[in-house]
C-alpha cells in the first residue's frame, strides 16, 4: 500500500513537474516575445524621433526661407512702387512736354503766318515802288505818286498850267523831274521803314 501511495505521489509530482516546465517554456516564449516586440518598437520609436528631428529641421529651414522670401518679396515691392511713381512722372513730364510744344508750334505757326503776309505786303510794295520807278523814268509827265505809312497810294495831279509850263521850259522839267525823284525816294525809304517796323511787332508779339 505505501508503495502504491509512493508511486502515486511521484506521479503527481512529476506531472505537475511537466505541467510546471511547459508553463516556464510558454512564460519564456512570451517573454521572449515581449522583447522582440520592445525591440521593434523602440526601433520604431528612433525612426519616428530621427524622422520628427528631421521634419523640424526641414520645417526650420522652410521658416527660414519664408522669412527671406517675405524680406525680397518687400524689397521688389518697394522697388516696384517706385519705378511706378518714376514711370508716372516721366509720364507727367512728357505731357507737360507735347503741351508746351503744341502751345510753342502754334505760336510759331502765327508768326509764321503773320510773316508770311508780311513778306507778300512787302513784295506787292516793292512792285508797286518798281512801277512808280518805272513810270518816273519813262514818263516825266506823270502824277506824283505819294505812300502813306500804312502802304496806302496817294495821287497828287499836277495843275494844268504847271504841266503847260514845265513842257516848255526844260529846266522846269529837270527841276520837276528831280523834285518827283527825290520824292520818290522818301517814299521807298518810308515803305521799307514801315516794313521793318512791322516785322519788328510781329517777332515782339
Amino acid at each position: 500500500m505505501e508503495l502504491e501511495l509512493a508511486h502515486d505521489k511521484m506521479s503527481q509530482q512529476q506531472e505537475t513537474s511537466r505541467t510546471l516546465e511547459e508553463k516556464q517554456r510558454e512564460l519564456h516564449l512570451q517573454e521572449k516575445e515581449h522583447r522582440s516586440a520592445q525591440v521593434r518598437a523602440q526601433r520604431e520609436l528612433e525612426a519616428l524621433q530621427s524622422l520628427s528631428q528631421s521634419l523640424a529641421n526641414e520645417n526650420k529651414g522652410l521658416r527660414e526661407e519664408r522669412a527671406d522670401l517675405e524680406e525680397r518679396i518687400g524689397e521688389l515691392t518697394e522697388m516696384l512702387n517706385i519705378r511706378e511713381n518714376r514711370v508716372k512722372r516721366a509720364a507727367e513730364l512728357i505731357n507737360e512736354f507735347l503741351e508746351r510744344y503744341r502751345l510753342t508750334s502754334g505760336r510759331l505757326k502765327q508768326q509764321i503766318g503773320r510773316q508770311a503776309e508780311d513778306c507778300e505786303e512787302f513784295d506787292r510794295l516793292i512792285q508797286k515802288l518798281r512801277q512808280m520807278v518805272n513810270i518816273v523814268s519813262n514818263n516825266p509827265e506823270s502824277p506824283t505818286i505819294i505812300t502813306n505809312r500804312d502802304g496806302s497810294l496817294i495821287t497828287n495831279l499836277r495843275p494844268s498850267t504847271t504841266a503847260s509850263s514845265s513842257t516848255n521850259s526844260p529846266s522846269l522839267l529837270s527841276t520837276s523831274k528831280t523834285t518827283k525823284q527825290r520824292n520818290l525816294n522818301k517814299n521807298i525809304g518810308g515803305g521799307i521803314k514801315t516794313n521793318i517796323n512791322i516785322n519788328r511787332r510781329t517777332k515782339t508779339d
